[in-house]
């Protein structure tokens, strides 16, 4: 179990360190990263303004080619009477000089011209299914016609880039007259750089030409490796500070942990079978086996055991593989032809093989042949309690990971709970593209005629991802020192009565007042952000005044605190209509209605939905994941030193089969004896508990807090039930042996003596 559980652990880790590789020019692909100071502190994105890729081409002639992109969006594509939503990205025309995603038909170098595109293999099936694609024409968003240039394959699932279509970055200019500002970072910029390039140089370069256009001079940038783009993703103060990188060390972490407590097991038994080949090593060094060969040899079994425990394992991995891919959505049967993955693999073995027999080894051959072969050697104390400390730091591991799944699971159920503010329940998000913004009103009248809808409204954003952000405004009593960066929303009227969202204090929206078009609402964080004295309401925000606080509701990351949030009345073009249900009970039957009432405005687009209860709830699949391996691995280390403390206990109740007979025979009843033998092995629990319980306490503490505002403390009560399991496991474990040596017949053990 032990090796299987770091072969696992392997495929994962080589996984999620292959991210990006299949790329020809892997180390010498860069992106610009940008840092901006903001409340105090420096934010971090790789957002870039739209001109600058082109001035550095001209600036800059050393770089050998750069490139913008967009982030990934969805398209609407038509081709004949399908309609389909697909990810989408507009690029420039060196996109496919820099980066590598063969060409299956025609030639993606040539085909990002204001007519053309590139498909993916998969898109091209799901829309033309066996025919040819070449110089076939699709309609993106119902506006473009585009010939299809090139086919290229599939974009692997560890790629920074994810796209099934690729548009000309020309076209996304000419539709977006902002892209062009120097204040607007909202594309990617790709660079490649010749070999061996000084980023410290080259950094400095990249500012003097961003200071030289930009009016932005609290901004700085500089080239980030494509090679660390996944990995090491996380930035504090404009610096790089973890990532998924962490994830690679927690399941290296595991994996080590779990294989130690298994070689543990084989050293343990080693050494306490020691007495049974004290015989064998003084029959070898007297017949001339010198300590060298001794070790050599016992080396052997150590590693003979571990290749064939190696081979075992690879087959139980096989099999468990299917399970792990569907479960963590990750191709790991792939990983097996990988060359990184299997040296990887020999070197887990020759480890194994090297930790679980060393100590035995030098243990076993520094027996004296004048002593075991005149019965005067034992083991002693010293081995003894040298087995006790290693089944103690079992249980120090054991007992840390029951702690970890029960605070894991604990936190997750909290989050998962988390009052969001406002009824999320039966709430319908509804994506509207096409003419439908623009018919909103009409499109809400339709709706009203349906009798399980209850409350219309329509939003900019998704109400669970919020993504603009502003930094330039001002109110009353704002001080020079004082940049609070706000979330800001564009909604309909009868907004908060349709979310279900309580109001602090204030008002809604309402059509009755004619200058709502310059107010704005507020969240309670937003008030305590800037410090607004009462009367809060009739406040001026910019151009806008106050006209209502809310609550503050969940919105954005969930296991954060509330940001300030500032919403807009907006009237126009909004991409989310948000629709309350009544009930449940004739959900399909009033989804179909939505969709037919749609349709009539907007014929040519999908009917995409989603009930933000469900995509609440999808925040949290990463984190059951997390969840559920820390239990698979949790249980496996515990049911690993349980099974160690099985065979030691069966091992000892052999050994001191002798005593405990006498100690019947002077009248010692089987609850004294079970007790005695409970009690030694008991011993090393209690005392991996005192270990384990603050070593768990500062480090899952640590944890908590910087990956949520959000989470519980550590009760006693967590320690206590971890404790109670493992004695309960261990005592179960220990007391089928215990009963057994109490249940002996001494007659029959002491005949003999």
């Amino acid at each position: 179990m032990g090796l299987t559980t770091g072969i696992i652990m392997c495929l994962i880790a080589t996984y999620l360190l292959s991210a990006d590789r299949f790329q020809k020019n892997y180390k010498d692909i860069y992106t610009l990263e940008f840092n901006q100071g903001r409340s105090g502190h420096i934010e971090t994105s790789m957002s870039a303004p739209a001109p600058l890729a082109p001035v550095l081409k001209d600036e800059l002639p050393a770089l050998k080619y750069v490139a913008r992109s967009t982030y990934p969006g969805q398209s609407i594509v038509r081709y004949g009477d399908k309609v389909l939503y697909q990810t989408s990205i507009y690029t420039d025309t060196d996109f496919f000089k820099i980066m590598s995603f063969p060409a299956l038909q025609g030639n993606a170098l040539n085909s990002l011209n204001e007519n053309s595109v590139v498909i993916t293999k998969s898109a091209a099936m799901r829309l033309f299914g066996t025919d040819r694609p070449l110089n076939k024409t699709i309609v993106i968003d119902n506006i473009h016609p585009f010939k299809v240039g090139a086919v290229v394959q599939d974009v692997p699932e560890n790629s920074s880039i994810n796209f099934d279509l690729i548009l000309p970055f020309k076209v996304f200019e000419r539709d977006n007259n902002w892209v062009n500002r120097w204040n607007n970072y909202e594309v990617i910029t790709w660079m490649l750089l010749p070999e061996n390039t000084n980023l410290s140089f080259l950094n400095a370069q990249l500012n003097q030409v961003l200071l030289k256009h930009s009016d932005e001079k609290n901004v700085s940038t500089f080239a980030y490796p494509l090679s660390r783009l996944i990995l090491y993703d996380n930035f504090v103060d404009g610096k790089p500070s973890g990532g998924k990188i962490n994830t690679v060390i927690l399941l290296g972490v595991l994996a080590i942990f779990v294989l130690l407590i298994a070689c543990i097991n084989f050293i343990n038994l080693s050494t306490a079978m020691a007495d049974r080949r004290a015989r064998e090593v003084g029959l070898r060094k007297v017949l001339g086996a010198s300590r060298k060969l001794l070790i050599g040899q016992f080396m052997g079994e150590a590693m003979f055991v571990s290749i064939i425990s190696l081979i075992v394992s690879i087959l139980i991995t096989l099999l468990a593989l299917p399970w792990f891919e569907a479960f963590l959505g990750a191709p790991l049967y792939k990983e097996f032809g990988g060359m990184t993955f299997w040296i990887a693999l020999i070197l887990l073995g020759l480890f194994t093989g090297v930790l679980a027999g060393i100590y035995p080894a030098l243990y076993l051959s520094h027996f004296q042949p004048s002593k075991v072969l005149t019965r005067l050697f034992s083991s002693g104390r010293k081995g003894a309690g040298f087995r006790q400390a290693l089944v103690t730091f079992q249980f120090v591991i054991s007992i840390f990971f029951i702690i970890a799944v029960i605070v894991v699971f604990k936190n997750i159920k909290y989050l998962s709970n988390r009052p969001m503010g406002y009824n999320i329940s039966n709430l319908v998000d509804i994506t509207v593209d096409g003419s439908l913004p623009e018919h909103f009103n009409l499109f809400k009248e339709k709706l009203k005629n349906i009798p399980d809808i209850s409350d219309i409204t329509a939003e900019s954003d998704n109400l669970l991802g919020i993504g603009t952000v502003s930094n330039r405004l001002n109110w009353p009593g704002k001080t020079q020192d004082k940049d609070v960066v706000f979330h800001e929303s564009r909604v309909q009227y009868n907004w908060t009565r349709t979310i279900g969202l309580q109001m602090e204090e204030g008002r809604d929206f309402d059509p009755a007042f004619g200058t709502d078009t310059s107010a704005c609402l507020v969240n309670e964080a937003a008030v305590r952000a800037m410090e607004l004295k009462q009367p809060v309401l009739g406040t001026k925000i910019g151009n806008h005044t106050i006209i209502g606080v809310t609550h503050d509701f969940v919105y954005n990351n969930p296991v954060r605190a509330t940001a300030p949030l500032i919403v807009y009345l907006n009237t126009d073009k909004l991409n989310h209509v948000l629709v309350r249900l009544n009930n449940t009970r004739n959900t399909t039957a009033t989804l179909n209605q939505i969709e037919k009432a749609e349709k009539s405005i907007n014929p040519f687009y999908p009917f995409s939905f989603s009930f933000l209860e469900d995509t609440h709830q999808q925040f949290f699949n990463g984190h059951h994941k997390i969840e559920h391996l820390v239990d698979i691995f949790g249980t496996i280390a515990t049911l690993l030193s349980c099974l160690g403390l099985f065979g030691l206990a069966c091992f000892v109740a052999e050994r001191r089969a002798n005593e405990i007979s006498i100690r019947k025979v002077l009248g010692a009843g089987s609850g004294t004896i079970w007790f005695s033998l409970s009690r030694e092995f008991l011993r090393p629990v209690f005392v991996g508990f005192i270990l384990a319980s603050p070593l768990a306490l500062l480090s899952l503490s640590k944890l908590l807090s910087s990956t949520s505002d959000y989470h519980l403390g550590l009760s006693w009560e967590i320690f206590a039930l971890a404790g109670f399991l493992t004695t309960f496991m261990a005592l179960i474990t220990v007391t089928y042996h215990a009963v057994k040596a109490a249940s002996i017949n001494p007659a029959q053990i002491l005949r003999t003596e």
